[in-house]
């Protein structure tokens, strides 16, 4: 009789803790998805306003007009052109800020080959960026995404890069605007996650696969490499954004940090920003002391 009122006991306890560790998971994996929705609203807000403001500078008569005169003569040594370009770059400079907000560090416009003709940072200009992940994405269309290592514009740095192609008056494709919104404006994204929970951590995926994180420590962002728990998660997302089929995909998994802490993780992609996020918090946080009566279960 004994053993059996011990077995029906155990049994459930376990039916009970089962319960709980379930209803505490939905609880956990329903706030994360809320914290990715709520971040997600952020990002789209600051994009939308870089888009704007960015597509508003170019389509300005005094920017067209200069543009279209540097484009018609690219001489860095004649006076027409350094005049024009001094005009294109002071309406950019109009846009860096919207308030206390910063939107923008950096300039570039290129031709359609590929070459730097105008860029707020001169060492730039004449530099070929034919091969960088963000001119091949975004030369031809408006949008935004976030690049790790943009060479040769700049290494081991994570930026966000913006885009307004330039048609000239009958519509023919001339040149692409860029701006550049260097790391520290990706890292008040990232660190916003821990408003939500002190706890959570959270990362970047660039669309070339490469996983972004805030460093605690310098407040600078790093590549990380993933776990191989991580990979295998990661993957069929890497898959489904090549595929261009996002809409609003995400996935809440158990599974183990970079530094092999389990985790529960929210991946998700923002299509607006052409990059993916994680939300993690650790499983010994989200469920608490129910975690300490497992093993005598």
């Amino acid at each position: 009789l004994l053993p059996t009122t011990i077995f029906s006991i155990l049994l459930v306890a376990g039916i009970t803790y089962l319960r709980g560790r379930n209803a505490i998971e939905n609880q956990v994996k329903t706030q994360l998805n809320a914290n990715v929705d709520a971040l997600r609203v952020d990002f789209d807000k600051w994009l939308t306003t870089k888009n704007i403001r960015l597509d508003l500078a170019v389509r300005g008569s005094k920017f067209t007009s200069a543009l279209d005169q540097a484009l018609n003569q690219d001489d860095p040594s004649n006076p027409v052109f350094i005049t024009n370009r001094e005009i294109v770059l002071n309406e950019l400079k109009q846009i860096t800020h919207k308030g206390e907000d910063l939107l923008f560090n950096q300039f570039l416009i290129t031709r359609p080959d590929g070459i730097v003709l105008i860029s707020s940072q001169p060492d730039w200009e004449r530099q070929d960026v034919t091969d960088t992940h963000f001119f091949q994405e975004l030369s031809t269309e408006s949008g935004s995404m976030a690049v790790y290592n943009p060479e040769p514009l700049y290494q081991t740095e994570t930026v966000v890069v913006t885009s307004v192609p330039y048609f000239d008056e009958q519509g023919l494709y001339q040149a692409t605007v860029f701006g550049i919104s260097r790391s520290i404006c990706l890292i008040g994204f990232l660190e916003e996650v821990s408003r939500f929970n002190p706890h959570a951590h959270s990362y970047k995926i660039t669309e070339s696969g490469d996983i972004i994180h805030v460093d605690p420590y310098q407040k600078i962002l790093i590549r990380l490499e993933p776990s191989d728990q991580q990979t295998e998660t990661i993957s069929p997302m890497i898959e489904v954004f090549n595929q261009n089929d996002l809409g609003t995909w995400n996935n809440v998994v158990e599974t183990s940090s970079f530094d092999g802490t389990p985790v529960i993780a929210n991946f998700t992609w923002l299509p607006s920003m052409k990059t993916g996020l994680i939300i993690e918090i650790p499983t010994t946080i989200a469920f608490g002391e129910l975690n300490t009566l497992g093993p005598y279960i």
